[in-house]
């Protein structure tokens, strides 16, 4: 009988991640993307024909006609069956864009060495093939009413510029500054997104740790107490970060509110002052200005959305990269050169190291070498993390 006793300590790991929403889904659009943005076009259309069709009813108080109300059913059809089919058309792209990646990932993972899946853990796996998944499901709403929204934005900002030209430059210049800070603080919002989905997979890495080796804690008192403070530290940086996040989205929030409130303050308090003749006016150029603040802050709401549907894209396509790395030749289809039988298993200083991770020391097995013989019962002692069950993978080939 052979006795191996090994006394090595394997180093934690901590996965990473990033890569792009529209790239995902573009394979998956090629026949629709053409009548989604015509779905688009017609609800947006639609949207901005109902509000003028009111417009016109109330400027004519009483004496509305029949076909006015003819026309407002009629919009509002349109807009329900464009939106709809935009919806749809969208859902359905996303889904089959994720369908794909879910079966490539797990072609993937069949094809993977034990040590690269390893290396990425199964934390990562679960969390980018279910949440980050999900995020992007939930996405394809968001960004139909983006297009729609954009699409109404547009005429209405056409309307302005019928009714004064002085005004829609105003809201023109006002929208196009705050637009630009706003996408500059979205760029800073997306560094706490990233924050955020990496202290998710810590934190949900050290709850794995928790689940799996919970027969160890029960018995060892002082890992377990280790673990709880890891998990308790893990679980406060989090929610310190959360909290970050909401707070400067809600400083966007308020930036484009205010941004409406100064563009309502320009025409209403400021231009009449200079222009007499606006006074006449006035009550188109509120409205016109509240339709389309209202088309530009569904477009600029859908932002954040996107954005988290974005980094979820780059997580998947970073794990695919990762599968893609760690991918081995597979099992060989030759003949069994031992007809099901063997006499001896031989190791000449076997070894095997884990890739080294900054600032930490390579954990290694071996040099080694032993011969076992066929039926020989073989016992492999050490303690946790010395490195049994490294030997072993190695001895039958799951490591390289």
């Amino acid at each position: 009988m052979v006795e191996i006793t090994l006394t090595w300590a394997r180093p934690r790991r901590d996965p990473s991640t990033p890569a792009m929403l529209l790239r995902l889904v573009n394979q998956e659009a090629e026949g629709v993307r053409v009548k989604t943005l015509v779905a688009a076009v017609i609800s947006g259309v639609a949207n901005a024909g109902v509000l003028a069709i009111v417009s016109a009813a109330a400027h004519k108080g009483s004496s509305t006609s029949a076909s006015l109300c003819i026309a407002f059913l009629l919009a509002c059809a349109l807009y329900a069956v464009g939106y709809r089919a935009c919806v749809s058309m969208l859902t359905g792209t996303f889904e089959q864009a994720l369908y794909q990646v879910r079966l490539r990932i797990a072609d993937k993972i069949r094809q993977a060495e034990l040590g690269g899946l390893e290396r990425i853990g199964a934390s990562e796996i679960y969390e980018r093939l279910t949440q980050e998944t999900s995020v992007i499901s939930q996405a394809s709403w968001a960004l139909a009413g983006c297009l729609q929204s954009a699409v109404m934005g547009v005429i209405m900002s056409l309307y302005l510029a019928k009714i004064d030209q002085t005004a829609f430059l105003l809201a023109l210049a006002l929208y196009g500054i705050g637009g630009y800070i706003y996408f500059l603080r979205r760029q800073a919002a997306d560094g706490f997104l990233r924050q955020n989905a990496s202290l998710q997979m810590v934190l949900l890495d050290r709850l794995n740790d928790l689940l799996k080796g919970f027969k160890e804690l029960r018995l060892r008192t002082q890992r377990s107490e280790d673990l709880k403070r890891d998990f308790q530290q893990t679980a406060a940086r989090l929610n310190s970060s959360m909290v970050q996040t909401h707070t400067f989205n809600e400083g966007n929030y308020v930036f484009l509110y205010l941004n409406l409130f100064a563009l309502l303050a320009a025409i209403v308090f400021i231009l009449p002052q200079f222009v007499p003749a606006y006074s006449g006016k006035l009550d188109n150029l509120i409205a016109a200005s509240l339709f389309m603040f209202s088309s530009v802050g569904n477009v600029l709401f859908a932002l954040p959305q996107y954005g988290r549907a974005n980094l979820a894209a780059e997580s998947i396509y970073e794990l695919e990269h990762k599968l893609e790395q760690a991918a081995g030749p597979g099992p060989g289809k030759s003949a069994d050169p031992w007809q099901g039988h063997f006499s001896e298993l031989h190791a000449v200083d076997l070894e095997y190291s884990y890739p080294k991770v900054e600032g930490q020391r390579s954990f290694t097995v071996g040099p080694l070498s032993l011969t076992i013989t066929a039926g020989e019962i073989v016992f492999i002692i050490g303690g946790n993390g010395s490195g049994k069950s490294t030997l072993v993978k190695a001895l039958i080939g799951l490591y390289q």
